[in-house]
């Protein structure tokens, strides 16, 4: 997709980055408010960062981490299918022992959908791992995994709906395959390196700028749209000028 490169109009400083992110995502109901620590159930991705190279398996761990007693789970896993592939689901984890909704993947839809709970006396608490999902990189891309629609239900007798920490998205690089050191991957012109897609969607969204917020802070080049060699407002107002 090309992009117009033009550096006409104001470039935000720096140190208005982070305002400007909260206030766009903020208009567009898509913020991520940090988990508040008096909150004392979580549902969660596991790892939270990650990076592996193409054609390659690895496993992410869908957790719970409470600390009062809860017996019943159920959310939705969305992932991008051009970029990861489901290999296998694993539910026979310490928390779970009996599902209402064996963790399902839609093919097409990049969902994994489960619900099931505990039927140990007193329920769950503590921390453990409730579904593992084992993916293979089909595609050299950094891509993001969400948990949606997250329900966790307190052992009271009277299915009673917990308050959650917020989830925060995972970030996932597929890195090209490599061959005795050599990095093997199609050939990419010039102008698509410096592409704003930064999840191979076919478009520039609110999800690239999820992307682009976690590439800031640890200086990814992969955002360096203007090729300067660091990730700064100028290229936050390049993304800005590109979405859709």
């Amino acid at each position: 997709m090309k992009r117009n490169l033009s550096t006409q109009g104001s470039i935000i400083p720096n140190a208005l980055i982070a305002s400007a992110l909260i206030g766009l995502l903020t208009l567009t109901g898509a913020i991520f408010i940090p988990a508040d620590k008096n909150i004392g159930t979580a549902i969660y991705i596991q790892p939270n960062e990650f990076s592996i190279e193409k054609d390659l398996n690895f496993s992410v761990n869908i957790m719970v981490d409470s600390k009062e007693p809860v017996n019943t789970f159920a959310g939705i896993l969305e992932f991008n299918e051009n970029v990861l592939a489901v290999d296998s689901i694993n539910y026979n984890t310490s928390i779970a022992d009996l599902w209402t909704q064996e963790p399902w993947f839609t093919k097409g839809a990049g969902t994994i959908t489960f619900a099931g709970g505990t039927t140990r006396p007193g329920g769950f608490t503590g921390t453990g791992s409730l579904v593992t999902v084992n993916f293979i990189g089909r595609n050299a891309s950094a891509t993001t995994l969400s948990l949606r629609s997250t329900r966790v239900l307190k052992h009271d007798g009277l299915g009673t709906d917990v308050q959650l920490q917020k989830s925060l998205d995972a970030l996932f690089t597929i890195k090209p395959a490599t061959i005795g050191g050599a990095i093997y991957t199609q050939s990419v012109p010039e102008e698509m390196s410096l592409d704003t897609d930064l999840n191979n969607d076919g478009s520039t969204t609110l999800a690239d700028i999820s992307i682009f917020m976690i590439h800031l802070a640890k200086g990814n080049l992969r955002s360096d749209f203007n090729n300067d060699k660091k990730v700064n407002s100028a290229d936050l107002s390049i993304l800005l000028e590109a979405r859709q």
